[in-house]
């Protein structure tokens, strides 16, 4: 009978060992299924967060991209407003140049006329050497007039000079 117990109790035993040993095996298992499982999780997570940094750094990249064209457009925008505003400068100064030009021929046309209906009048109002002091007053006068024009020919050669210079140092 003591026997039989103790197969018994051993057979308990052992049954009890092994349902023990069952219940870690299937305790393993489990956390194996659910470490797998954490692993699976993390991978799939790596992947996103890998594809969301490549994706904003095309994003930068893209925007990097749109803002140095944008800079170089408007480089180039201003630099074309820069050139035809010199353009514009350089043809009003030409304009002005040939208009001073024709101003100082007329005003020398003008001079010249003048000097030569004061010249007519004085000949056909005197005579003899009254008529010769007055071709030598009527000539100092026309030297006077004509250095007259040739100093304001003179300061217009040299604006015009000043001009080219200043242009010549801007280019």
């Amino acid at each position: 009978a003591k026997l039989r117990e103790r197969l018994a109790a051993k057979r308990g035993l052992a049954e009890a060992r092994q349902q023990e040993d069952q219940a870690r095996e299937a305790e393993m298992q489990r956390l194996a299924a659910e470490a797998a499982e954490e692993e699976r999780r993390l991978a799939a997570q790596l992947a996103a967060d890998e594809a969301r940094l490549l994706e904003e750094q095309r994003r930068r990249q893209a925007l990097e991209e749109r803002r140095a064209r944008a800079e170089a457009q408007r480089a180039q925008e201003a630099a074309q407003a820069a050139e035809a505003v010199e353009k514009a400068m350089q043809k009003q100064r030409e304009e002005q140049e040939k208009a001073d030009a024709q101003e100082m021929e007329q005003e020398m046309k003008r001079l010249r006329e003048k000097a030569m209906a004061e010249s007519k009048a004085i000949k056909e109002s005197l005579s003899g050497e009254q008529a010769q002091r007055s071709l030598a007053l009527q000539r100092r006068l026309a030297e006077r007039q004509a250095a007259k024009a040739r100093a304001a020919q003179a300061g217009l050669d040299a604006e015009r000079a000043r001009l080219l210079g200043e242009q010549r140092a801007r280019e």
